[in-house]
């Protein structure tokens, strides 16, 4: 009776299918427990083994506190957790699958692939498992064994959302012959679960590149209704409102996604575009950096700085960039073509000639490498 009692309110009001079973919910119940030990030492030992009973009892909880110091060490992260319970349930699909989750969230595909396909091996109709196979696939650019793990998902599950979705990014990443079918699976992943923040987005981030501004404002809202906290939504938003003139709006939009995602580069970017289409180089100057923070290998933002670093007489600082950039893309034309200005400013002209000669290289039909190089051999 007090298990039943004590074990309700700890069960939650509503079923939770996903995890029919949790420790935890034995917390309370195991207070009983512990009160039944504790008479038993008191009365059912007898008088004389009566200290003897509660001198053992006391040492349960030196036991317990080292049993809960290991445990800890196992609760360190999901890693470590999914690597214990594998480790003594090789045979659970869903500790394989989780290890194979956390394997993917430390950039381990490999481990993460192998993890995968072991709980297929042991429930081939495990579809979430068959998903996140298809997702590590399409991070590798595999976009044929992607589409063929999403298809199976869908051949059990006509309607699975995150599949849909994911088979529409599959289309996407396949051409542009492939858009009407990417459209229709973030269409029909969107119908399935209309909440789905990111089949909405990848829908109104398509309906947007092909110019249909309102029906892709439609969705961009329709996915921040259904995640609040969606930074790409908001960003897809600040380039709608950019693209028709608001600018106020635009930065707003920016800022909120840049603020929601700390690691976002995309919003940063492009407030970073919008502060020079202003003349606000300062501020624009602090948001390629913030850029270049998060992504260092981004050769467009060094560019960016070092014109900024240049239009304020900051030649040492603007050829560090420029530098950086050409080092980054070595056929980067307008890089090589600043660089080779800024260091025949500086007056190390060979350097120059060979900077312009090789921004001509790149991209011999553009006038301004050509001129340049011309004054410098003058």
């Amino acid at each position: 009776m007090w298990l039943a009692v004590t074990l309700i309110p700890m069960s939650n009001v509503f079923f939770i299918g996903t995890r029919p079973l949790a420790e935890e919910r034995l917390y309370l119940p195991s207070i009983g427990f512990c009160i039944l030990l504790g008479r038993w030492a008191e009365r059912g030992l007898g008088e004389r083994r009566r200290h003897f009973g509660l001198a053992v009892l006391s040492l349960l909880p030196c036991l317990y506190a080292a049993g809960t110091a290991q445990r800890n060490a196992v609760w360190k992260d999901d890693f470590s957790v999914w690597r214990d319970t594998v480790r003594k349930s090789p045979q659970m699909p869903r500790a394989q699958f989780h290890l194979g989750l956390a394997y993917a969230d430390a950039g381990r595909t490999k481990q993460a692939m192998g993890r995968y396909e072991m709980a297929l091996r042991l429930n081939a109709g495990y579809v979430d498992v068959r998903n996140s196979l298809g997702v590590t696939h399409l991070a590798a650019n595999d976009l044929d064994k992607a589409r063929e793990e999403f298809e199976k998902v869908l051949a059990g599950s006509p309607a699975h959302p995150r599949a849909l979705n994911n088979l529409g990014a599959v289309w996407l990443a396949s051409g542009t012959e492939k858009r009407g079918e990417a459209e229709r699976c973030f269409r029909r992943a969107a119908a399935a679960r209309p909440q789905f923040a990111e089949a909405r987005y990848n829908l109104g981030k398509m309906l947007a590149e092909d110019g249909k501004d309102a029906e892709a404002k439609r969705e961009y809202e329709a996915a921040i209704a259904a995640n609040p906290d969606f930074a790409k939504a908001y960003n897809g938003l600040g380039l709608l409102a950019e693209r028709r003139g608001d600018l106020a709006e635009a930065e707003r939009l920016y800022l909120t996604a840049a603020t929601l995602d700390a690691r976002a580069v995309e919003p940063r970017n492009n407030l970073a575009f919008l502060c020079l289409r202003q003349n606000r180089e300062p501020a624009a100057a602090e948001m390629f950096r913030e850029v270049l923070a998060l992504k260092p290998d981004y050769e467009v933002a060094h560019f960016q700085l070092g014109r900024i670093c240049e239009q304020a007489g900051q030649a040492v600082a603007a050829l560090r960039h420029y530098q950086a950039a050409v080092a980054l893309k070595p056929n980067y034309y307008q890089a090589q073509t600043n660089l080779g200005i800024i260091l025949r400013i500086l007056g190390r002209r060979e350097e120059a000639l060979a900077a312009l000669r090789a921004a001509v290289q790149a991209a011999p039909d553009e006038w301004q490498p050509h001129c340049m190089l011309g004054i410098t051999l003058e």
